[in-house]
């Protein structure tokens, strides 16, 4: 059986560049000047921000004892799951761009501008969030973590987390 690894933290020069899409998010509402821009965008972005956050933190957590105490974490992967999440990425993609054009008759441009740029904001913060987490997770418990696929011939068997200490 053979295997993919991949380091599962994403690389600083990733993380600034996300940040450095939040600031021109940032720059584009300062140059804007509509508080209800802005009060959407807060809106949207915390929800976003918070909500995805959470949720990876806390699948996360699931897989910390497994991974402090067996080095890794695997899970048999799913084809089925996959394909429902690819149509629901499919689907809301679609949505996310039809929607603009329903959306802004009824709220205004600002409003719709603003629930966008937060949306996206919240995504990006969130990625930004997880990151940084799991880069402190890492220097907690002195090791790397790693992506991993279990390949059986062409095909994924089992994906999951390892966890390699680092050797002093």
């Amino acid at each position: 059986m053979e295997s993919e690894k991949q380091r599962l933290p994403a690389r600083l020069l990733s993380i600034y560049f996300w940040a450095s899409l939040i600031m021109c998010s940032a720059l584009l509402l300062a140059e804007i000047r509509s508080v209800r821009l802005l009060l959407f965008w807060l809106m949207s972005a915390s929800s976003i921000l918070c909500i995805l956050t959470a949720g990876k933190v806390e699948n996360f957590k699931k897989k910390e004892r497994s991974l402090l105490n067996e080095g890794c974490y695997f899970s048999e992967y799913n084809y089925s799951a996959q394909t429902r999440k690819l149509l629901l990425i499919l689907f809301g993609t679609i949505i996310a761009f039809l929607l603009p054009f329903f959306v802004s008759s009824v709220l205004g441009i600002f409003a719709w501008l603003g629930l966008l740029l937060g949306l996206i904001d919240g995504w990006i913060g969130a990625l930004i969030f997880y990151n940084l987490y799991l880069r402190k997770w890492e220097r907690t418990y002195h090791g790397k973590l790693y992506q991993m696929q279990l390949l059986r011939g062409l095909r994924v068997s089992h994906s999951g987390i390892s966890f390699e200490r680092e050797t002093e």
